[in-house]
């Protein structure tokens, strides 16, 4: 308990006030995480102060980095290789943050469970999915993802983990008065839930 007061304190979740131990801003946003790395995340918001910069397809990429999508070795792509824009300087920034407190395990030897494995080769297919106005575009977009050894019912578990994370996030906003980026995430449902995965297609 002691080590982890002591990871908390020195990365500006917790302070000490008159002998007692108060919880930041931060920490406080940290409790409400658990579908990323709750550290990292919370983290992440302060220093974009709450994706400030960032669109909504933008915050749907970095979230697709979360789910459990499997892609064999020889087709898996890196995020360092795509173009520079805002969306690669937010996965950089992500990944520092994730680099940082797995660094932080190791030196520790602690073992809290949190999955750090990210993959990136759900991004630009999520990005086109939420630019797409009509249900061939879509499909155009799930063959493509067939070439990955992507199915369809492994991309629409990704589009639900990408709601549920923005799910988490609209509860920051609440307590925070973040209106800007929860206006972002309101608008997340219908970008990505449309033609088949739709919650009727969800119980097929």
């Amino acid at each position: 308990v002691k080590m982890l007061v002591e990871i908390l304190k020195n990365n500006d979740f917790i302070e000490s006030v008159e002998d007692k131990l108060v919880v930041k801003q931060k920490g406080i946003d940290a409790t409400q995480i658990q579908e990323w790395h709750c550290l990292a995340a919370a983290e992440l918001l302060a220093e974009t102060n709450y994706f400030d910069n960032y669109n909504t397809t933008d915050i749907c990429a970095l979230f697709s980095c979360f789910s459990n999508v499997v892609v064999p070795d020889e087709k898996k792509i890196n995020y360092k290789n795509f173009p520079e824009n805002n969306l690669k300087k937010l996965l950089t920034i992500n990944e520092e943050k994730y680099n940082k407190y797995f660094d932080i395990e190791m030196s520790y030897q602690l073992d809290t469970g949190y999955e750090f494995t990210q993959h990136w080769d759900l991004v630009n297919p999520v990005l086109a999915w939420c630019q797409a106005q009509t249900e061939e575009q879509c499909k155009i977009i799930l063959q493509g993802l067939t070439n990955k050894n992507i199915f369809i019912g492994e991309f629409i578990k990704a589009l639900l983990k990408i709601n549920n994370v923005a799910c988490e996030m609209e509860k920051i906003c609440e307590l925070n008065n973040r209106m800007d980026l929860l206006k972002k995430l309101k608008e997340i449902p219908a970008m990505t839930m449309k033609f088949i995965a739709t919650n009727q297609s969800l119980y097929v």
